[in-house]
């Protein structure tokens, strides 16, 4: 998709970005109701140290 939109043949926030968004949206939803507590508690551990070393604070 980032080729079609730095060529022009698509713009960024079209409806296809849109429907991307809210289906990824679902996805995350049903997949962290069927993660345990534990899980999601160590997902979120890793995010935060990349975030970290990134420099995103």
């Amino acid at each position: 998709m980032i080729g079609k939109i730095a060529t022009g043949e698509i713009v960024e926030g079209q409806p296809e970005t849109r429907a991307a968004a809210a289906l990824g949206k679902r996805v995350g939803k049903a997949r962290a109701a069927n993660l345990t507590p534990e899980q999601r508690s160590e997902i979120a551990h890793i995010a935060a140290e990349a975030r970290w070393k990134k420099g995103d604070r």
